[in-house]
């Protein structure tokens, strides 16, 4: 670090003197800067955040802060001074990087009227703003603060699970005016009177992250207590030691750690009652977690049941060369994925099997390492403490039975009874998702809706609520017409969107049933004819309609698009124009991917902005798909249109 020192100017014209001398001072740090670091970038200046303590008459104080290229720091009063090695100033100058300068408060113009407050001002670039407030107490003020067995302190400690205790005890009327939002004062606030001593606590405030991570004196996170009057500001540094390193706080999706099955493809998971609880949890692809343990510092360990011969159950560690379960993830922010369990021997099915994952804390996993299984696991089954602390979950891989529950739509016809309308119960990968989250009896998909459709249950219909399929928000249920038994669905009131709605029977007592009823108004066909619907793309082949219908499988709903819509592949040696169906809205961008494996793919050779006949210019409203024969595998595009909105594309066949 290059130092600039400003010398001690005494006598009555030091005021003027020190800002000339600033001044001076400060185009000479800068004309230094400049000569000995031509070489380096000029990066755009950012500055760090507003620091605010105290440093009292005699006191020093370390301050931090970070410079992302050469900087000058300037303290804007005389009493203030800036240390560095051995040398003592009022203007400092450096390079980038983390910075640590000492702040030293001397009595020069202290008086016992008023508190004192200096600036230090940060110049990087051709830019220079305020960075610290040092605030210097009135000549004769004190506070101290001491443990509960009387010692002074330098620094108080937070505590974890409860209040740190401390006493504190100054020669005026205090209050507590300044701590991180991160830490509690014990009673919501402390405030005390002249020379009485009096009694308070610190904790961290915990929200699933800040508690994890320690907090050094050396970090300039304070508590500040400051005078009633103003006169004076004492700052002290907080310590907090985080959580005790044995520690881990592990939860799981539902609540219940037991009872998981996931399907054979490793794809999709369900959860059914299990130990104390009941319903139904269900997840595509990944299951997720949240692990807190001190610093982020976890490891996990995988099991896996077996029988011995006498069909005895067991339980010992996974061969990492054979692991099946997987956690991905960081800062406790953690997804399990499964392995597809595939047959050893061809034309012999894969046997279900079951595994557990655990989580510890480094220092607990490392006191266990050396003989891992023999102390987790005991006669057969994991120790009952590390069941209740560090079990993720225990989960099943086997296939899966699909139950669609009791039917409760008997007929579906158009709206003038002309036409019978198919319609199927539903047992898609979210059978269970909506059946536990809508409290649902039957779940009913409907394919190619009529512009009205009239719906026949098996009771009568006491009320209806509709969602919007792609979001699970509700929507406005105009358009959605109860009749006794039926259901009138009018598309042309709700718009060419997917929807489903849930209708709960009329029953004076006891518990009503209810009904699912999932319609893809997308699909719907204007006035009979042969076109089809846009939804959010209008596509054509030579000036003729294409088919794109609105995909419901959740595989895309990590991409965070609004929704998804599925057309076939275009012929070899033939194209087709994308145009978005709202008006005046263009294309911004786009990515591919393979369906296969969701991998990025360059497509560039095939897809591209369509093009003005007229001009021959870049035509961003139109997205031109063209098949050579090289676009041989279904893939996917995720868009992003001019006004911001994300959806994905199918093209090809999504099984």
């Amino acid at each position: 670090m290059k130092h600039l020192e400003l010398k001690s100017i005494a006598g009555h014209c030091k005021k003027v003197l020190y800002k000339g001398c600033l001044f001076v001072g400060f185009l000479a740090a800068c004309g230094l800067a400049s000569c000995s670091d031509d070489d380096e970038s000029a990066a755009a200046p950012v500055f760090p955040e507003l620091q605010s303590f105290s440093c009292n008459i005699g006191e020093t104080k370390e301050f931090t802060f970070e410079a992302n290229t050469n900087w000058t720091l300037e303290s804007s009063e005389l009493w203030c001074k800036l240390v560095s090695d051995e040398n003592e100033g009022f203007v400092l100058t450096g390079s980038a990087g983390t910075q640590t300068v000492t702040i030293r408060a001397t009595d020069e113009g202290a008086t016992v009227d008023a508190a004192s407050v200096a600036k230090l001002w940060l110049t990087m670039g051709m830019q220079r703003t305020v960075i610290g407030e040092v605030t210097r107490s009135a000549l004769g003020s004190e506070l101290k603060i001491y443990d509960m067995e009387g010692n002074e302190l330098e620094a108080l400690t937070v505590g974890y699970d409860d209040f740190e205790p401390f006493k504190v005890k100054a020669n005026f009327h205090f209050a507590v005016t300044g701590t991180p939002n991160w830490v509690e004062v014990e009673g919501g606030s402390l405030v005390g009177v002249s020379n009485q001593e009096v009694e308070g606590g610190l904790r961290v405030v915990q929200d699933g992250t800040v508690e994890k991570y320690p907090v050094a004196a050396t970090d300039n996170k304070m508590i500040v207590f400051s005078a009633e009057d103003g006169k004076a500001s004492f700052s002290f540094p907080l310590v907090y030691a985080g959580m005790d390193p044995m520690d881990i706080d592990v939860t799981a999706p539902s609540g219940n750690r037991y009872g998981w099955t996931v399907s054979m493809d490793g794809k999709n998971f369900a959860q059914e009652g299990g130990q104390g609880t009941s319903g139904s949890s269900t997840y595509t692809n990944r299951i997720p977690f949240t692990v807190k343990v001190l610093n982020d510092d976890y490891e996990f360990v995988y099991l896996e049941e077996w029988e011995d011969f006498s069909g005895t159950k067991n339980i010992s560690l996974i061969d990492p060369s054979m692991l099946w379960l997987h956690c991905e993830g960081e800062k406790g922010d953690i997804s399990l994925r499964v392995d597809e369990n595939e047959p050893q021997y061809a034309g012999v099915p894969a046997e279900e099997r079951t595994g557990y994952v655990l989580a510890f804390s480094r220092a607990e996993y490392e006191s266990i390492k050396d003989n891992l299984e023999a102390n987790i696991v005991e006669n057969g089954d994991i120790k009952y403490a590390y069941q209740q602390r560090n079990l993720l979950i225990q989960i099943t891989q086997k296939e899966q039975e699909t139950t669609t529950g009791e039917q409760l739509v008997n007929n579906v016809t158009s709206g003038d009874a002309s036409m019978k309308i198919n319609f199927v119960a539903y047992t898609g990968e979210k059978l269970n998702h909506y059946q536990s989250t809508y409290n649902v009896q039957s779940v009913t998909e409907i394919n190619e809706p009529a512009m009205t459709t009239l719906i026949t249950l098996a009771f009568e219909v006491g009320s209806v609520k509709a969602y919007d399929l792609s979001t699970e928000e509700p929507i406005e249920s105009g358009g959605i017409e109860p009749q006794g038994t039926s259901i009138s669905v009018d598309a042309s009131t709700l718009g060419k969107k997917d929807i489903f709605f849930v209708v709960t029977e009329w029953v004076e007592a006891g518990t009503p049933r209810k009904a699912m009823v999932i319609i893809h108004l997308s699909n719907v066909e204007e006035g009979g004819s042969e076109e089809p619907s846009e939804g959010v793309f209008s596509i054509t082949a030579m000036g003729s309609p294409v088919t794109c219908i609105q995909y419901i499988g959740s595989e895309l709903d990590s991409f965070g698009v609004n929704s998804v819509w599925q057309t076939a592949m275009p012929e070899k040696n033939q194209s087709i124009d994308v145009a978005l169906s709202a008006l005046g809205v263009t294309y911004q961008s786009w990515v591919c991917y393979k369906w296969s494996d969701q991998s990025s793919v360059n497509l560039d050779n095939w897809i591209m902005y369509g093009f003005d006949p007229m001009t021959g210019d870049e035509d961003k409203s139109i997205m031109n798909i063209w098949n050579d024969g090289g676009l041989s595998e279904t893939f996917f595009i995720i868009i992003t249109d001019s006004q911001g909105n994300k959806y994905g594309l199918i093209v090809g066949n999504p099984v």
